[in-house]
């Protein structure tokens, strides 16, 4: 397995552990333009698919590493 492609599993493992909350921060971050406040309607599986579907892996990668991070 490649260090990428372990990378990019691990960011998604925590991004499944991750609250609403911090999916909302995650989704937000990483699509640009995208505003929080929209996602608020949405719940865990539609905004896991939603950051499975768009962005780019390196990007969603740092993110989720720097919200698990930063968050408690």
């Amino acid at each position: 397995m490649s260090a990428r492609t372990m990378l990019d599993s691990r960011a998604e493992d925590l991004a499944k552990d991750f609250t609403l909350s911090q999916l909302r921060e995650l989704v937000g971050s990483v699509l640009v333009g995208r505003e929080i406040g929209s996602l608020q309607s949405k719940n865990r599986d539609q905004l896991i698919a939603l950051l499975g579907t768009t962005g780019d892996k390196k990007k969603k990668a740092l993110v989720a590493h720097r919200l698990e991070a930063i968050t408690p």
